[in-house]
């Protein structure tokens, strides 16, 4: 879990590749489409995100280019907060849930 600064791919990537699952509100730069990628719900989808062309200027041009050409991930919304969960069970990870665990943490954390 964190706030909506490290939901790059190449974090997400990275951490996914670890096994570690991820929470975070979405960038307002990201924008989201809910009628593409496989439908889960009502505002809710795996979408899969391609690697940007231009890798982060903390990464190497090596580790940048041994990260996968894609991932999947789960965007949703709750309240009009759009979020981005590597947890892509929507079963199993309720996302009304998954949003307070959010909310309920990141009092704590990110305000």
């Amino acid at each position: 879990m964190a706030d909506r600064y490290y939901c790059t791919f190449a974090i997400i990537a990275l951490l996914q590749a670890r096994g570690i699952p991820v929470l975070f509100p979405l960038h307002a730069r990201k924008k989201v489409d809910f009628s593409l990628g496989v439908y889960l719900g009502a505002i809710d989808h795996l979408i899969d995100w391609t690697k940007p062309k231009r890798k982060p200027v903390w990464m190497s041009k090596q580790d940048y280019s041994d990260l996968p050409e894609s991932i999947t991930v789960r965007e949703f919304a709750v309240n009009g907060r759009i979020y981005l969960t590597t947890l892509l069970n929507a079963k199993g990870f309720h996302k009304q849930e998954l949003a307070m665990l959010y909310q309920y943490f990141g009092q704590f954390c990110f305000d």
